[in-house]
Formats: structure tokens, sequence, C-alpha cells
């Protein structure tokens, strides 16, 4: 089993980029365990939310050895993700504030990164302001922390020249690159015997 931090979080180098880079990375993270030593070269892929959707990017960049991967509990298109109905997710304001900036924050406002708890109780107290200020790219305290979130802003899913991210292709029975993806749904609950 391989556990990897995408580029710039936690124990990895580089600079965060959310959904940038991650395609090409978990092309290279794939094919390098397929070429370990303990390794029969089929590689599978598990994650819920954030991994799931780098899962989705790493398979459009069809790495060879790659065999099945299970995305839970994430997305396959932005437009329903980032936006609704064309309309940009409020909630996306304190999920990148609480869970995928204050990394970068620590590194830009030593000495160190707040703790989920600080994150949170500092978003409670700013959030009623930043939610009047509109246009949403006002909110000039994600500049130094989050860039890209002026690009998810820029650049919706729809319009030309977009960099948000896409798994375009990667959806429910669409083939690319001669790979068949198949997602299985169970609706309901598990029937019981009638005669037990």
């Amino acid at each position: 089993m391989v556990v990897e931090d995408v580029r710039g979080r936690y124990g990895s180098d580089g600079e965060f980029a959310p959904y940038l880079n991650d395609g090409r990375d978990g092309y290279d993270t794939i094919e390098w365990a397929a070429r370990q030593p303990w390794s029969d070269g089929n590689v599978g892929t598990f994650g819920l939310s954030y991994p799931g959707a780098v899962q989705w990017l790493a398979a459009l960049e069809r790495p060879p050895h790659l065999r099945a991967m299970v995305p839970a509990m994430t997305f396959a298109s932005p437009r329903q993700f980032f936006y609704f109905g064309g309309a940009f997710d409020l909630s996306w304001l304190e999920w990148t504030w609480n869970n995928m900036t204050p990394d970068a924050r620590g590194e830009k406002e030593p000495p160190r990164a707040p703790d989920r708890r600080e994150a949170r109780a500092e978003f409670e107290r700013v959030f009623p302001e930043w939610h009047r200020r509109v246009p949403l790219n006002s909110l000039d305290e994600f500049r130094p922390v989050a860039p890209w979130f002026f690009e998810w802003l820029a650049h919706p899913p729809k319009t030309r020249g977009g960099t948000g991210p896409s798994c375009a292709g990667a959806t429910t029975g669409s083939t690319r690159g001669g790979a068949q993806l198949l997602v299985v749904v169970r609706r309901g609950v598990w029937a019981r015997r009638r005669d037990a």
C-alpha cells in the first residue's frame, strides 16, 4: 500500500494548487508503484473526497498500469461541484479557509499554521462580513494563501479557457483511451428474505 500527500500538502514538497498537478503527479505515482520490486505491476487506487477526485484526474492521464480505482464521495464534473446552476457554491469559502489554506497561512503568517479549531473559530468571526462582500473576487484575504481560488471564480467550468478542475470524459459509462468506466450504485435498503 502506498499513501501519498498531494504536492504542497503535509509531507509533500512543492506548492499546493488544488487539482492542477494531481493528474500528472498521480500518473507518476501509479507508474512508480508498478515498478517497485514488491509490486506485480497492477495498481489500484482508493480514496474519498479530494483523494477521489485525484483518482479521476490520474485516470485521464492514462497510466498503463492502472487496473482499478474506487473514487467515492467526489466529483466527475466541476459543474456540480464548485458551481450549481451556474452560481459559485459559497460553501467553498468555508471549506477553502478551514481545510485547504491553514498550512499556507502558517507559511505566509508565521510562527505556525492555525489548527482546525483555530481556523474554524477565525472563519466564524469573519464569515458574516465575507458573505456580504461582492463580488467574491474582492476577498483579498484569500489572495496570498489561495491564488487558485480566484482562477476558479474567473473561469467557471463552462467558459472557454476555464482552469478549474475537470474530469470531462470520466463520467458514468464513458470511455477514454480504451478504458471503460463502470459506476455501480446501490439504492434503497438491502433486501430481506421473506421466508426467514
